[in-house]
């Protein structure tokens, strides 16, 4: 079961970090066009830092979360909804603890710098979710067959 959460948190980063080069660069274009002063470049940097990131979190944070989620779902007729308010959920509840809510509310500034990181964590913890729900399928499939 680690196995396949490491597996998932490794598939996930790097279907994130690839979303987050799109969106700092079509970010990027917009302010350019728009009459932003800067270079691309520093936008595609900025995805390139976010997978030194995003990786050793969604490895210390990511799989408990997803473990939690597994223990708290088991028995539940609509697990597969519970799963996905726990695992966005709590990523949401990350984010505020990094990007104080009240901040954000208050300062339009801050609402304008802080939505791609928190479209980054709804993404992040979607596909996370996605690729784990994948995986426990062709476990349930296999045990399945074998016994």
């Amino acid at each position: 079961m680690l196995f396949s959460k490491i597996k998932t948190a490794l598939i996930t980063s790097l279907i994130t970090w690839i979303f987050g080069i799109v969106l700092t660069t079509v970010g990027g274009l917009i302010y350019l066009l728009s009459g932003g002063e800067g270079d691309i470049s520093v936008a595609i940097g900025g995805a390139f830092l976010m997978i030194i990131y995003l990786l050793p979190f969604l490895l210390v944070v990511g799989i408990p979360i997803s473990v939690a989620s597994d223990e708290l779902t088991r028995e539940s007729s609509r697990r597969k909804r519970y799963a996905y308010i726990i695992h966005v959920g709590l990523g949401i509840m990350l984010f505020s603890f990094i990007f104080p809510i009240s901040k954000v509310v208050t300062d339009f500034g801050s609402v304008i710098s802080t939505s791609p990181w928190l479209l980054t964590v709804i993404f992040t913890a979607s596909v996370f979710w996605k690729f784990d729900e994948k995986a426990k399928g062709k476990l349930a499939r296999s045990s399945f067959l074998v016994s």
